[in-house]
């Protein structure tokens, strides 16, 4: 039986409409399936995203783990402490924290050169096994990391396709995954042709879109993945929310979501049957907390995803009548001015040589079928 066949231990759930299985962890929706599947929930992979990569250990649905997380496990010559077992994973730098949110810029792996990140997950592919696709130091284009960088959306895109095209070059092994980056939909299209340009054709390609986690407009994602979707490439979502994937859910090949964390950290979410204690605080007392790193409630959460693709399936065709239309204005160019000027990525990180990457001190019932 293969190592990625999540059946295993598992026996049918009925009475949910669609299709789910028993598990040590509730009834699930398997993550097999195929693009004509009768569940729409299985015609997308959707990664759930975990911040403890032990979880890869057991997690039974794909993962998806940031370099950030993995590149604080030491490994000294020893074998990783986790390993792929029951579902693929995929990986990502973390670029928007790496941006925003990290003020040590030697902790995030993001900030490395790319030799050392392409070694990074060398390594790591050698002691977990091959991901699915990794994901490149790319450069977001929200605002906040524009102004962190000082370059305009255009920069951005260059130094994203020039780092995607020197780690393929030089870790040609490791699948990474070509990243689209910008902010209006035109933006997407431009970067497109960037690609093109420097040899890269996307057509049939899984290819990330970036710069879409922390919008609160839905429609604006539904409209910059509808610009996209003529070039005929199977599109990740980075970070979508569960009303994205409600919305534009039919648009993507796959996505991934942390957001059950924040979600049960919010609403001080505990389970019932869930015990988890905090780290002790001044006095070494330890307090019952929520289920932000419980994979109980990531699982229970991934229910209300997959929902939200059945009622994408259900509902898109009256949801918006004028969303579907071309949002592109008239006459718009594909292909920017400029071209490509080698090596800026590389420059970009060219102080950070000594950074040492292994030595860091309510699920809703399923509508009928």
């Amino acid at each position: 039986m293969s190592r990625h066949d999540n059946t295993i231990g598992l026996a049918p759930a009925g009475g949910h409409g669609f299709e789910r299985f028993d598990t040590a962890w509730g009834p699930l929706t398997q993550w097999t399936g195929t693009s004509e599947h009768p569940d729409p929930a299985r015609r997308m992979r959707f990664f759930l995203g975990l911040a403890q990569p032990s979880l890869l250990d057991t997690a039974p649905v794909p993962v998806f783990l940031s370099a950030t997380r993995l590149v604080r496990y030491r490994t000294r010559g020893e074998r990783f402490p986790v390993r792929m077992n029951l579902a693929p994973y995929a990986g990502d730098s973390g670029a928007y924290s790496a941006l925003v949110l990290t003020r040590d810029r030697h902790s995030h792996p993001w900030w490395a050169s790319p030799d050392e990140y392409g070694a990074l997950w060398a390594r790591l592919i050698e002691d977990i096994g091959p991901p699915c696709f990794v994901g490149i130091q790319d450069y977001p284009c929200e605002p906040a990391c524009l102004t962190a960088t000082g370059l305009s959306i255009d920069e951005h895109q260059r130094l994203t396709v020039e780092n995607y095209l020197y780690l393929v070059e030089q870790f040609d092994f490791v699948p990474w995954l070509p990243t689209l980056q910008g902010w209006r939909p035109e933006d997407f299209v431009a970067h497109v042709g960037m690609y093109e340009r420097a040899g890269v054709d996307l057509t049939g390609r899984w290819v990330g879109v970036g710069s879409i986690c922390r919008r609160n407009a839905d429609h604006d994602i539904a409209r910059i993945l509808t610009a996209l979707a003529p070039f005929g490439m199977r599109l990740h979502g980075y970070g979508v929310s569960l009303r994205t994937l409600a919305l534009a859910g039919h648009l993507l090949h796959s996505a991934d979501s942390q957001g059950w964390s924040m979600a049960a950290r919010r609403a001080r979410t505990l389970m019932p049957g869930c015990v988890h204690l905090s780290r002790p605080d001044a006095t070494g007392r330890r307090h019952l907390t929520d289920c932000r790193h419980c994979l109980r409630y990531a699982l229970a959460w991934r229910e209300k995803a997959m929902h939200a693709l059945r009622v994408n399936h259900m509902q898109r065709a009256t949801a918006d009548p004028g969303l579907w239309d071309d949002p592109l204005p008239a006459g718009l160019a594909a292909t920017p001015s400029h071209q490509r000027s080698p090596g800026r990525a590389h420059r970009t990180r060219g102080d950070q040589a000594g950074f040492a990457l292994f030595d860091l001190t309510d699920t809703v019932q399923s509508p009928a079928a």
